[in-house]
């Protein structure tokens, strides 16, 4: 595993979580990052999704819905009800779990620049190595080497 994760600080962000409901870290998810939809709409776009073939992984109470996967490549979006030590946690969880499966690369795109400080100051204030972020037209674009997770 990458040096720079801080393995206790992981360890005390999975033992504080409690299994929520989807319902509920949908409604969380929706009142964090999508100003004025409703939880129910977004339960809705949930289903919507899994209806038009999205995979759905669930690590700790963060949904990583799968829209495509070509090649060694995943591209995901995450829907989460978990603070922010346990949202990284469930992250690395499953590119490790996407690692293992065979993946190399898995990107997903997202317009909070929240999510930036997230990644990089948890747990230990530095970018690691596996991570690329870009600034794009609509957002961000994340991209994870899986290869060089360690």
């Amino acid at each position: 595993m990458n040096s720079q994760i801080n393995i206790q600080g992981l360890k005390k962000a999975a033992a504080n979580v409690k299994k929520i409901p989807i319902e509920q870290i949908v409604r969380r998810d929706v009142k964090l990052n999508y100003s004025g939809m409703s939880a129910q709409e977004g339960m809705a776009k949930l289903e919507q999704l899994r209806k038009d073939g999205a995979g759905l992984v669930r690590f700790l109470n963060t949904i990583f819905v799968v829209t495509d996967s070509t090649g060694g490549r995943i591209r995901f979006h995450t829907i989460s009800g978990d603070s922010r030590p346990a949202f990284l946690l469930a992250c690395l969880l499953f590119y490790f779990y996407l690692k293992k499966l065979g993946y190399d690369e898995a990107m997903t795109t997202f317009t909070n620049p929240a999510v930036i400080k997230t990644l990089i100051a948890s747990p230990t204030d530095k970018l690691p190595t596996w991570l690329s972020i870009q600034k794009t037209d609509n957002g961000y674009q994340l991209e994870v080497d899986l290869n060089g997770l360690g």
